[in-house]
């Protein structure tokens, strides 16, 4: 049987650590990995599936900074991540609310397809 070699993180290039999921499985992860983008975006890597197989959860797609009402001088960080999901590092965010600042994103967004469209369709 083949040496199973374990890879390093994608991102932070630190060596993965052994953890089990919620389910009992063992799994190897980045042990630089923290919640809302505080950390690094992290590596998981799956011994009992196939050596070979890995996934990063989910990547990060656009980061985008929205100044905040409440706090003046202060910016709140609103994430998009591949699978569609977003989070705001509000504290509506932090409840998974829709908040104000995801709304600003979406509209900001919509405004910049719509100039990239008129721009490169017509």
């Amino acid at each position: 049987m083949p040496e199973i070699i374990i890879p390093k993180c994608e991102y932070c290039k630190s060596e993965l650590v052994e953890m089990i999921t919620k389910n009992g499985r063992k799994i190897m992860a980045c042990p630089n990995w923290k919640p809302n983008g505080m950390g690094c975006q992290g590596t998981i890597y799956d011994p009992e599936r196939n050596q070979n197989h890995k996934k990063i959860f989910p990547r990060v797609l656009i980061r985008w900074n929205v100044p905040s009402r409440s706090e003046p001088g202060k910016n709140r960080t609103v994430e998009i991540y591949e699978n569609g999901n977003m989070r705001c590092n509000c504290v509506a965010g932090q409840m998974t609310k829709f908040c104000h600042h995801q709304q600003v994103v979406v509209k900001e967004l919509e405004s910049l397809l719509e100039k990239i469209k008129k721009e490169n369709y017509e």
